[in-house]
């Protein structure tokens, strides 16, 4: 009987380490070391384009760099360029970062501020 649990522990130990190991490999590392993994931005955004948007732009010349933005607040002061794709499975999703992209307007229409955070969930 001993030897039998002992042999029934050891398959499942050799069965769900692989499965344990895959899972913090492709779903906790990447999310703990890049919070981009969980970021989904639109389809024109790119870094270097939102690096290239400096003050005084208009919102023409940003909207032809970056494309439409996901959503518009601060009373259409501010666009955003990403969102939380929440890509996590189950509760693995609560533990995931992500990166806000977001360019903001004076009451002119130009370019007053341009901002990364970094959020986690």
């Amino acid at each position: 009987m001993n030897r039998a649990r002992r042999k029934r522990k050891t398959v499942f130990v050799v069965l769900l380490a692989p499965v344990a190991i895959f899972i913090f490999m492709f779903f906790i590392i990447p999310k703990i070391i890049s919070p981009s993994f969980d970021t989904e931005y639109t389809s024109k955004f790119t870094l270097q384009e939102f690096n290239a948007v400096r003050n005084g732009m208009t919102k023409t010349e940003v909207e032809n760099r970056l494309g439409k933005p996901f959503y518009v607040f601060n009373e259409s002061q501010c666009w955003g360029y990403s969102r939380n794709n929440k890509s996590g499975i189950g509760w693995l999703s609560d533990f995931t970062g992500w990166i806000q992209a977001v360019v903001c307007f004076d009451s002119e229409g130009n370019t007053r501020d341009k901002v990364e955070n970094i959020f986690y969930n």
